[in-house]
């Protein structure tokens, strides 16, 4: 190639050479991420989890299974009859009380757990086969010793909800397989005792088994002993059945802490089962009805003077009004049970912890006696009713409940006690016009009144009543006829018109 064909070829314009070193630069930076990634170290792998296996649990375990053999061992002898039946029984259940007894001295939690399993396994299938095939040792004999298993390892916190839970699992199979009621049931109840008493783990389990097993004890006496049965009366079940309630609802008395939602309700559910088994089996009201008065009382005594926790209160109350209105209405009935509950609506109106009581028992006064369905027979069907005297001495009990209550300032137990009020003063004003229209005259009164003394729940009423004498015109009224809608739509308009400017007024 000569100079003259160098002097002929294009020269590289500025542009061009700059596009030329950008397009180097990022060739050149691309290299060097390669050569870093590629030199990179390789990351390191995950850690493995070591997996570490206690030094007890192998040796707790050989020795549990090396119990289970010895238990077999001494089976086998008196199958073979090498030992009597009562010589094998003693020394199974005295071979599974020492595998109790390491259990209750070892210090590790996986010992002690695995021997008190072992114990547990020995001790229920011994006295299963002792008590129904061997007969070697009775009934009542099984059942106590479970009941001191449990009382005995009561306070060891590391195996006591191993031996209640199998105790007691094991006494209600028995119970139902051997037939003795009284005895097996009392077991149960005294390892649940020891359950409650020393707040075990799984404890909830013992206590659904001890109300299954007063349940089956019960429902056996009021369909009849069967034939094979050993013999039981009512006073047994009743005993039972008592020292149910005194295990959950009374042991409710002795806590400082705050309740737990399973011990409140299993109380709820203790007391349904004794109080009302002992009802059906005895059929004697009046036992039963003092009983929960005294319940009741002992229950509004502890709300007002013991220092327990809110959600302790909260439960006494509910408890106090349940057993109080069930124990009463055992007691009375009529003009007597309607005084007596009118009475108590008006007197707890003036506390402060059971103040909402006081709607409850006037609306439940109402309910039970003929002042309800009067009420709607003469405010809804304008039919003849009697206005009785029930009638008016409610109608007294629910403005003095409600007077109390609102000026306490409790809106939420005042508003069920205006309307109680409200309706029984509709029921004997519809005596004199057409229901709707009292409705509809009640609730401008009720406006007024709420607007001129600041009372939200009379405003809140009105609206209500409102609404009822809408819904009694559009579905009674209409049915009836042009001449019975005069006045009540006359009535209901006016009173549209009225109810705003009444609502807006404030008390100066």
């Amino acid at each position: 190639m000569d100079a003259s064909s160098i002097g002929s070829q294009r020269e590289v314009s500025r542009a061009e050479f700059d596009q030329l070193a950008s397009e180097v630069r990022d060739l050149a930076h691309r290299l060097s991420a390669v050569e870093q990634f590629a030199g990179a170290a390789p990351q390191e792998a995950p850690p493995v989890p070591h997996v570490e296996v206690s030094s007890d649990l192998v040796p707790a375990l050989g020795k549990a299974l090396l119990a289970m053999a010895g238990g077999y061992l001494l089976r086998a002898f008196t199958d073979l009859h090498l030992l009597p039946a009562a010589t094998g029984a003693a020394c199974g259940i005295l071979y599974a009380g020492v595998w109790l007894w390491l259990a209750a001295r070892s210090s590790g939690k996986i010992t002690a757990r695995l021997f008190a399993l072992t114990s547990m396994f020995l001790l229920a299938p011994l006295l299963w086969e002792a008590s129904s095939r061997l007969q070697a040792i009775p009934p009542w004999a099984a059942a106590l010793l479970l009941a001191l298993v449990a009382i005995a390892t009561a306070r060891r916190p590391l195996i006591a909800p191993i031996t209640t839970v199998a105790g007691a699992l094991t006494a209600l199979t028995l119970l139902i397989a051997l037939r003795h009621l009284t005895a097996f049931s009392l077991s149960i109840l005294a390892i649940a005792a020891c359950a409650e008493w020393a707040e075990s783990a799984f404890r909830w389990i013992v206590a659904l088994l001890a109300d299954l097993a007063v349940v089956i004890f019960t429902v056996v006496l009021v369909r009849g002993v069967p034939d094979g049965y050993p013999a039981v009366s009512a006073r047994e079940a009743v005993i039972a059945q008592s020292l149910l309630v005194l295990i959950y609802a009374g042991g409710l008395f002795v806590r400082r802490r705050s309740f737990t939602f399973f011990e409140i309700f299993q109380a709820a559910c203790a007391f349904l089962i004794g109080a009302g088994g002992a009802f059906y089996l005895t059929r004697a009201p009046a036992p039963v009805a003092w009983f929960l008065i005294a319940a009741s009382a002992a229950c509004y005594a502890f709300l007002y003077f013991g220092r327990v926790p809110r959600r302790n209160l909260q439960a006494f109350a509910a408890f106090s009004l349940a057993l109080a209105l069930a124990g009463t209405y055992l007691a009375a009935s009529g003009l007597t049970l309607v005084v007596l509950w009118s009475a108590l609506g008006v007197a707890l109106a003036f506390t402060h912890l059971a103040a909402f009581h006081a709607w409850v028992y006037l609306w439940s006064a109402a309910l039970v006696s003929s002042v309800a369905m009067n009420a709607k027979t003469r405010i809804w069907e304008d039919a003849d009713a009697p206005f009785t005297l029930e009638a008016f001495i409610l109608l007294i009990s629910a403005l003095a409940a409600y007077l109390a209550l609102s000026r306490a300032g409790r809106i939420g137990s005042a508003l069920p006690a205006a309307a109680a009020g409200s309706l029984f003063a509709a029921a004997f004003l519809s005596r004199f016009a057409p229901g709707a229209l009292v409705l509809t005259l009640l609730a401008l009164a009720l406006a007024w009144a709420g607007a001129r003394a600041a009372r939200r729940e009379l405003r809140w009423l009105s609206y209500g009543l409102m609404t009822l004498a809408a819904a009694k015109i559009l579905l009674h009224d209409f049915a009836r006829g042009s001449m019975a809608l005069v006045i009540p739509l006359l009535g209901y308009g006016i009173a549209l018109i009225l109810l705003p400017r009444i609502l807006q007024r404030r008390r100066p």
